[in-house]
Parts: C-alpha cells; sequence; structure tokens
C-alpha cells in the first residue's frame, strides 16, 4: 500500500524550532571550538616565530626597545658564528649515542 500525502508525519512548529535552535546551539560550539583552536595555534606559533626572526636579527636590532617584529635585514651569518662557537657536531653525536643505547 502506498503513502499518501495524508500520512506523511507533520512537524509541528514548536518541534521546528527545537530543531532550528539544536543548529545555531550546535554552530556557535563549532565556532567556540575553533576560536579555543585557533587561539591555541597563535599561543603556539608566535614564540616559534619570534625565536626564528630574532635569529636573523643583528644584536642591536635584538637589543632595541620597542623591539621590531620583522627583521629589517636577513642576517644568516648569525647562524654561520653559532656553528663556529658551538661544538653542535659533539651534541649531536652524544645524543646519537644516547638514543642507540636507548
Amino acid at each position: 500500500m502506498a503513502a499518501t500525502t495524508s500520512d506523511a508525519v507533520q512537524v509541528s512548529p514548536k518541534k521546528k524550532s527545537f530543531y532550528l535552535g539544536k543548529k545555531r546551539r550546535q554552530l556557535y560550539l563549532n565556532l567556540l571550538a575553533y576560536l579555543v583552536l585557533g587561539l591555541g595555534a597563535i599561543t603556539t606559533l608566535v614564540p616559534f616565530y619570534w625565536m626564528v626572526a630574532s635569529s636573523l636579527k643583528t644584536l642591536g636590532e635584538l637589543m632595541q626597545f620597542p623591539p621590531t617584529l620583522f627583521p629589517h635585514g636577513l642576517h644568516f651569518e648569525n647562524y654561520e658564528l653559532a656553528f663556529r662557537m658551538i661544538p653542535f657536531g659533539t651534541f649531536f653525536m652524544n645524543s646519537a649515542v644516547v638514543s642507540f643505547a636507548v
């Protein structure tokens, strides 16, 4: 037997408003979740950016107050100087020995 239009379930206006409220509530929860995740991402990425940007500044620019957000020039020689002054090869070998021993 085929269903007729009179057999169809009618949604009352009260239930319809409940479903709209449920959708709106889900939308607000999603927005709140994205806001929290966005703030977490910013909290994680800003210190990383600050570290990289500071490593590319000159000493005078680094000590400047108020600090600059972007380096005026990219000074990659800071990395060369760090690798010459600190024995990173020794530190790397120590870490490799410990990681293979464990």
